[in-house]
């Protein structure tokens, strides 16, 4: 099977799901939260972004499958499929270890290793750089409060 199915299938199942999620948002049991003391800002505004941008992605890469060229396409890579799982269920169970600054640097470095990015010390500085500002964004800009680590649960 040519990627162009993959693609296919799994753009509209991706489409589908993000669609169906964000419609819940506008579920009533979610209507009545509100934040930050704002009368028509519902908690449910960062899911419904972040589900836009899914939708999005998703009808960027049926588009993407249903206009490229037809070639000898190669047979689907689930080796690098499972070491990217793999990454981000270590990266998950890290974030109550070390906490998120730290494991999502570790992530980002691991995954642009992983995808090829030779110079390693500019990768470095970027990991660290997007978590720090991923936290920021997080913690200040939203007031969602990113895990801790372990050991700064006593505090």
């Amino acid at each position: 099977m040519h990627y162009r199915y993959h693609d296919i299938f799994f753009g509209t199942a991706m489409l589908l799901i993000g669609a169906l999620l964000f419609m819940h948002t506008y579920d009533s049991q979610y209507q009545d939260l509100l934040t930050n003391n704002a009368e028509h800002t519902s908690t449910m505004l960062y899911a419904r972004i972040i589900l836009g941008g899914w939708c999005f992605m998703a009808i960027c890469m049926c588009a993407q499958a249903l206009f490229r060229k037809i070639s000898a396409d190669k047979n689907f890579n689930w080796k690098s499929v499972l070491i990217v799982l793999a990454m981000i269920l270590a990266m998950l169970v890290g974030i109550s270890i070390v906490g998120f600054i730290i494991s999502a640097s570790l992530f980002f470095f691991c995954f642009a290793v992983y995808l090829g990015f030779k110079n390693k010390a500019v990768a470095a500085i970027m990991a660290v750089g997007i978590s720090i500002l991923i936290f920021y964004i997080f913690d200040k800009a939203m007031g969602i409060i990113l895990p801790a680590p372990f050991f700064a649960w006593g505090v």
